[in-house]
């Protein structure tokens, strides 16, 4: 089996209400369909973290990222399409200027508190980062 390190950067981006921002993930998707992420993904070869953010946050949400701040780093290891991942998730909390327009990536999206948001069938890491950076 393939084993792949793969770098991702997750945006938490909360509301003024402290409520956090959870995208569920498309059908059109290759994998975890239907699973509830922080916004971000992958970042691209060259691109330093603070890059990988922006360009994430434009992408799927059409918004221009305010006040990023680095917050935790955490891991975690799967097992998709053959391949073993061990994701190293890079996070920051962040607000945004604009309104949502989500990309064909996601299909819904939702403002929740942190409780309410352990509680969704969430993309493999993601409660691992709630845990650390809300510590």
């Amino acid at each position: 089996m393939e084993q792949r390190i793969i770098p991702k950067v997750n945006a938490i981006i909360l509301d003024n209400k402290t409520r956090i921002l959870l995208l569920k993930r498309s059908q059109s998707n290759r994998t975890f369909k239907g699973k509830w992420q922080l916004p971000g993904g992958k970042i691209e070869f060259g691109e330093t973290v603070e890059q990988a953010i922006i360009r994430e946050i434009q992408e799927e949400l059409s918004c221009k990222l305010l006040k990023v701040v680095l917050t935790c780093v955490t891991t975690c290891q799967i097992e998709v399409n053959d391949i073993q991942a061990h994701l190293v998730d890079i996070s920051f909390k962040a607000n945004i200027a604009g309104n949502i327009k989500l990309s064909e990536e996601h299909d819904a999206f939702e403002w929740v508190s942190l409780n309410q948001a352990l509680t969704y069938d969430l993309f493999p890491g993601t409660k691992e980062i709630f845990e650390k950076c809300f510590k």
